[in-house]
C-alpha cells in the first residue's frame, strides 16, 4: 500500500490535505476523481470563481508544516467551463512533460 494525498488549494495556498491509501498511483487518481465529481457537483461554479483546485502528490505529508511537500506530485485537477457547464479536467505531472485530458467519469 501507497500512501497518497489530495491537496486543496485555494489560489496558491493549501487550505486542506486528504490522505488516500491505496495500492498504486491509478487508483489514488480514480478516488480523487470519484471524491471531488461528489464535493463540486453542487458549487462547481463557487470553486472555480474562487481559483480552487486539487492536486494528488506521493509521500506522507506532515499535517504541522502543510506547505512542505511530501514528495512526488502526479497531478492536477482544475475546473474548466466547457459545453456549458463546468467539468473536472486532469494534467499529469510527468517527467516527458504534462499532458492534459478529461477525465471521463468527472464529466
Amino acid at each position: 500500500m501507497c500512501i497518497y494525498n489530495l491537496i486543496t488549494m485555494v489560489r496558491e495556498q493549501v487550505s486542506g490535505i486528504e490522505p488516500i491509501i491505496c495500492a498504486d498511483q491509478q487508483d489514488a487518481v480514480a478516488y480523487s476523481c470519484g471524491v471531488l465529481t461528489e464535493r463540486t457537483k453542487a458549487h462547481a461554479e463557487m470553486y472555480a470563481n474562487l481559483g480552487v483546485h486539487w492536486f494528488v502528490e506521493e509521500g506522507e505529508r506532515s499535517l504541522a508544516d502543510a506547505t512542505v511537500s511530501a514528495g512526488r506530485r502526479i497531478g492536477t485537477w482544475r475546473l474548466v467551463f466547457s459545453g456549458g457547464q463546468m467539468k473536472l479536467v486532469w494534467a499529469d505531472h510527468a517527467p516527458e512533460g504534462p499532458s492534459q485530458k478529461s477525465s471521463p467519469e468527472a464529466a
